[in-house]
């Protein structure tokens, strides 16, 4: 018999029997090459998930005298959970002579929540005895969410009234009457009629 025998050569039987195999071995394949594709996809997903690549986050920045024992992806915790991390650490410029590091970092979904004006505070703590360090945020105590997801706009008491849908602004910050201590509205309030009327 010759080592290559050419197809034409085969019985008919042969020759379809050959057929339905090759498409036996096609449809292996597909099925495999998808069940790779679904289960790397899958994975890809979980892994998404469980490192919280797919909230929201809030970015915030502090200062430090040393970055020393911090770096670039480490966790932030509050109350003893990891709920952020550590995204950018910088010197400041030279002629800063009040903050030596400037640490920025990102709070994920729901925690931002738990950071308000009064009480919040980030630090850096000691993690171990190795010199590990970490940031943490402890939890507010009242005033003002710090972080909202609402456009700002900059205006004057008499350019309140050109605002479109004026009606549905609301302010973002504590307004006080004159150079007195009384506090006339609070951040999240809708515009007072005053202003508007």
């Amino acid at each position: 018999m010759p080592p290559h025998m050419p197809l034409q050569d085969l019985t008919p039987q042969l020759r379809t029997r050959l057929s339905r195999m090759e498409r036996a071995v096609g449809w292996f394949v597909i099925i495999a090459v998808a069940l790779l594709a679904f289960g790397f996809g899958y994975y890809v997903y979980n892994t998404a998930e469980r490192k919280g690549w797919f909230k929201l986050k809030a970015h915030y920045f502090t200062f430090a005298d040393a970055a020393t024992g911090l770096k670039v992806g480490d966790p932030v915790r509050l109350m003893g959970l990891d709920v952020g991390q550590i995204i950018k650490i910088e010197p400041q410029p030279p002629e800063d002579f009040e903050n030596n590091m400037y640490i920025e970092f990102q709070i994920k979904e729901p925690y931002y929540g738990y950071l308000w004006t009064i009480g919040s505070r980030a630090k850096v703590a000691s993690a171990d005895l190795l010199g590990k360090r970490v940031l943490e945020v402890t939890k507010g105590e009242g005033g003002h969410e710090t972080y909202l997801f609402y456009p700002l706009q900059t205006v004057s008491v008499e350019s309140v009234r050109t605002l479109p849908d004026w009606g549905k602004w609301r302010l973002a910050e504590d307004v006080y009457a004159g150079k007195a201590t009384n506090l006339l509205v609070r951040p999240g309030w809708l515009l007072p009629p005053i202003w508007t009327g």
